[in-house]
């Protein structure tokens, strides 16, 4: 942007090259006057200065106001008074076990804290997925390499935000003449989304542990795996295992195996392009009657983080699901339910169907979930339902023509309030999409890559209205704000719909997402989701979730709503005790964990924790695109004991100054360039100095 300056030569050439336009004058004949030889020099001179440096001033102000945002600054150098606060900024993920990087950061952070000295304090800060604070700042580096000493790479993800966010609140009240953070990265590409810029007046210094321009090694790694019922004719199941190759350079095949219970039980040879993904199944016969532990390996390269894969295969139970009908049965009732369940596996769904009749607390002994599409309900039937929900069963009600406006007493303090058939958008003819979806509820999880747009193709005609309240969280929304889709815990899990699959209130039947949208509900509301998902290392989890989902777990999960403790034991034999009721951990360690009552007694529950795959992905970021991203340019104010200005804090105002500027030079020129134009000018001779004479 700065080379823009160079227009500054442009008015300076119109100078030069402008002619001085002449009126001729009469004059008698020089027919009698003796010829004379003249030497003629013509000078190009510059005329009408102050024009001429009113365009230039326009020229540069606005060269300087669009080159503003691109003068950065990523060093900071001491005031008069020389006080530096410096707090060092160490990535410890998993993807820093490669090689020498690790070696590398430790001379790094031994380097930046000896660097401190006189009036300068430095701090340690770690990172991964999360932050923390190893060494508060203090003029003492021999802290700095205590606190170093005995720490190595993690098992999370490398989170830049975090770590930036903790060194920029340690920084918040320094009143040092120059406030730092050395960040020492393998710098990471996935690391660095959504960074915001560091606050006014802090510095960021870049110490790579990857040397630039060096291709990303390459690696293999076990993305995750997932376990899938036998089909309904019979046979074994399979693990389906999904491997991806990054990095430039191919991998040679690498052996892989499954353990079951310690024992290797099946094993492949994987070969991988680079860039690309293989789906490997292997056999797997789940447990009847009890969950069973399974871990994958891959043979190790330079990031063994990501070659193991740990699961819970949970038991091969179907999902008992009871569909309420109508006892005179309607054209198509349930029929679409029906059809989509029957695509569910892992697990599978048995569906059975019962009339509104017969629905009793011995007809729903035994049942997961309820779904009562479009029926109205007895309050025999409503107080069955009501007691199936309270003892933790999952019901789901599809709200339309049929349903009951204000829903037998049994049932009212478990479902929202809801009011008449109303048109969508206020007519008939009126037409309503799916707007909205809150991604990050289980039942939607899966459909969170593809948004709105997995029921987008689905037209809304009629619903039913209901108005949200506390209890409830909405989950789909249709483009005229009304709720679609809503959830409430009651004891059991409640999910509404708010229209119903008869084509002449909806097309969502129809719609890309609804099969996958029925089973992930069905899914919830039995309790079997928490038991597909994989939990990664330095997340939170709820334990109860976990456990409920597991037969071995059910009389742990009562043992914590009764308000016992829960104690939690990692691979390598850590114990982690949590509070009477509660049930959310955060867990960092991969491998298989245990979860026990704290009294003692009862039967272990095992918990698969991974590491974040996304960190195997070891293509590195530009340093000087991050650091332009992340930083403002800083300057000293050179006052003793003042703070280190940031050159850029005022910076927007800055740019609309010069382009101001800008704008007031080009009106100046204008209105001095119309004077000139209409100026009485002097004779020739005038301006010569000299005289004709004949």
């Amino acid at each position: 942007m700065l080379l823009g300056l160079a227009a500054i030569a442009v008015p300076v050439l119109v100078h030069l090259a402008e002619r001085e336009e002449r009126s001729g004058r009469a004059f008698p004949s020089l027919m009698f006057l003796r010829r004379v030889p003249l030497r003629e020099r013509r000078r190009k001179h510059l005329r009408d200065l102050p024009l001429l440096l009113l365009r230039a001033l326009a020229v540069a102000a606005a060269v300087l106001a669009f080159a503003g945002p691109y003068l950065t600054a990523v060093e900071v150098a001491p005031t008069a008074d020389g006080s530096v606060d410096r707090v060092i900024l160490l990535d410890r993920s998993y993807s820093m076990r490669i090689g020498e990087r690790w070696a590398r950061a430790e001379a790094a952070v031994e380097d930046e804290a000896g660097k401190a000295g006189g009036r300068a304090r430095v701090a340690l800060v770690e990172f991964d997925h999360a932050a923390r604070v190893l060494q508060p700042l203090a003029a003492d580096p021999a802290a700095v390499r205590g606190a170093l000493a005995g720490l190595g790479p993690g098992h999370g993800g490398s989170d830049l935000s975090a770590g930036l966010a903790a060194a920029e609140h340690l920084l918040a009240d320094s009143e040092a003449a120059s406030r730092e953070v050395v960040l020492v990265t393998d710098l990471q590409r996935r690391s660095v989304e959504s960074l915001p810029r560091l606050a006014d007046g802090i510095a960021l210094r870049l110490v790579p542990v990857v040397e630039s321009g060096d291709a990303p090694p390459a690696n293999l790694a076990l993305m995750e795996a997932r376990a899938v019922s036998p089909p309904a004719e019979g046979g074994p199941g399979r693990l389906t295992v999904r491997v991806r190759a990054s990095g430039g350079a191919p991998t040679p095949p690498r052996r892989m195996t499954l353990e079951v219970e310690g024992q290797v039980v099946a094993e492949a040879t994987v070969a991988v392009a680079p860039g690309e993904d293989v789906v490997v199944d292997l056999p797997l016969v789940p447990a009847s009657d009890r969950s069973l532990v399974a871990r994958l390996r891959l043979e190790p390269d330079d990031l063994d983080a990501d070659d193991e894969w740990y699961l819970v295969v949970a038991p091969d139970r179907a999902l008992r699901v009871a569909l309420v009908l109508p006892d005179v049965p309607r054209r198509d009732a349930g029929f679409f339910v029906e059809q989509a369940l029957a695509l569910a596996h892992t697990p599978a769904v048995a569906l059975r169907r019962i009339p509104v009749g017969g629905v009793d607390g011995a007809a729903l002994a035994d049942v997961d979930v309820v779904i009562l599409d479009d029926v109205p309900l007895t309050d025999a039937a409503a107080g069955a339902v009501a007691a199936h929900v309270a003892d933790g069963g999952g019901l789901l009600v599809v709200a339309a023509e049929n349903a009951p406006g204000g829903w037998p007493t049994p049932l009212d303090a478990r479902l929202p309030a809801v009011g008449a058939p109303v048109p969508t958008g206020g007519g008939d003819a009126a037409v309503g999409l799916v707007a909205r979806l809150d991604a990050d509820h289980p039942v939607l999880a899966p459909l969170a890559s593809v948004g709105a747009r997995a029921l987008g193709d689905a037209r809304v005609w009629r619903h039913r209205s209901v108005s949200a309240t506390a209890a409830d969280r909405v989950l789909a929304w249709l483009d005229d704000e009304s709720p679609l889709l809503l959830a409430r815990d009651a004891g059991g899990r409640v999910l509404l719909f708010t229209t119903t699959l008869d084509p002449r209130w909806s097309s969502l039947a129809s719609a890309s997402g609804f099969a996958p949208l029925m089973i992930e509900a069905v899914r919830h509301l039995g309790g079997r989701a928490a038991a597909l998902e994989p939990v990664l290392a330095g997340r939170g989890v709820d334990l109860a979730a976990r456990a409920a989902a597991l037969p071995e777990g059910a009389a742990l999960a009562r043992f914590l709503e009764g308000g016992g403790g829960l104690v939690v034991e990692s691979p390598s034999a850590r114990q982690l005790r949590l509070a009477p009721g509660r049930a959310v951990a955060v867990l960092d360690e991969p491998g298989i964990h245990e979860i026990h009552r704290d009294d003692g007694t009862g039967a272990a529950v095992p918990l698969a924790v991974n590491a974040d795959r996304a960190e195997s992905d070891l293509t590195a970021l530009d340093p000087e695109a991050f650091l332009a991203a992340v930083t403002r340019p800083v300057a000293p104010t050179g006052k003793a004991g003042g703070r280190v200005e940031d050159a850029r804090a005022d910076a927007p105002r800055a740019w609309w100054h010069l382009l101001a500027l800008a704008a007031l030079a080009l009106v100046a020129e204008s209105l001095l360039a119309g004077w000139i134009a209409r100026r009485p000018r002097r004779s020739a001779a005038g301006e010569s100095g000299g005289r004709l004479a004949t």
